[in-house]
């Protein structure tokens, strides 16, 4: 986890204390690390992980976003929505 990984996902605006890593295992049964947001609970995958690494810059918003009702959001919006008091 570094600023340069931060930045990679749109989450350049948190600093790398504020994540822990979690040891998770992937559908196919692979070991992965999970690195968790301490603060929303929100995580992303280690990108030695990734299958395509330009899924995360052009797809995954498009298809996970926080309130989106099928729209794009722009990553720090994402975690504004999940940071927001219930």
């Amino acid at each position: 986890m570094d600023k340069d990984f931060l930045g990679r996902v749109g989450l350049s605006h948190y600093s790398k204390e504020e994540f822990e890593p979690k040891n998770i295992v992937l559908r196919g049964g692979q070991k992965a690390i999970l690195w968790v947001h301490m603060i929303s609970g929100h995580g992303t995958l280690d990108p030695k992980f990734w299958v395509d690494d330009d899924y995360y810059k052009k797809n995954y918003r498009s298809v996970y976003s926080s309130e989106s009702v099928g729209s794009h959001v722009f990553r720090k919006e994402h975690s504004n929505i999940l940071l927001r008091p219930k």
